[in-house]
């Protein structure tokens, strides 16, 4: 027969398995939850990284539309000019390796279009009725287009455009999403 001692000392060895069990499992618990809290920490600062770089990618890329403008600003009689606005397109654009194309367009000038890569459209263009056109006149500000695939190069990008003042034309420039 056991005595009261010996039936004490395996109750009490059955509490203390039963209580580090219970340690451990909550220790479990706790490093588990650390570790989900940790990812999640890790996941929100990437998504915020990510937005931060894409803001700064897109405001670099309204920065060299700005900078076009800047200088067709500087002298509007130079949309006159469609070599030397050509002229400068085509420099400026190669500048720039994720630009697909830079122009200007107006229902006024001659030719409709001034292209970085000289390309003069059909008589039937209407350039009022391109989005790239419409949607900066009627926000008389910046638009950015939905992206879309360029025809002539295939690959995916997007247009941002604004009017030039005390003027009829916009400046556009098409944007490949690879450097994105």
């Amino acid at each position: 027969m056991q005595s009261y001692s010996e039936k004490f000392q395996k109750e009490i060895i059955k509490y203390l398995r039963i209580s580090i069990l219970s340690v451990l499992t909550l220790a479990l618990i706790l490093v588990v939850w650390l570790e989900v809290a940790s990812f999640k920490d890790e996941n929100t600062l990437l998504k915020s990284q990510s937005q931060n770089n894409v803001e700064r990618w897109f405001e670099e890329k309204v920065g060299i539309l700005d900078s076009f403008m800047s200088y067709i600003n500087y002298d509007t009689n130079m949309l006159d000019d469609y070599d030397a606005t050509q002229k400068y397109l085509e420099a400026a654009a190669k500048e720039h390796t994720d630009l697909l194309s830079a122009y200007v367009g107006s229902p006024s000038l001659k030719t409709k279009m001034i292209c970085n890569d000289n390309w003069i459209p059909e008589d039937d263009y209407v350039v009022e009725d391109r989005d790239w056109y419409t949607g900066a006149t009627e926000r008389n500000g910046l638009f950015v287009s939905e992206p879309y695939v360029d025809a002539t190069y295939g690959n995916l990008c997007i247009t941002i455009s604004k009017p030039i003042k005390d003027t009829d034309a916009v400046m556009g420039i098409d944007i490949t999403l690879t450097t994105l």
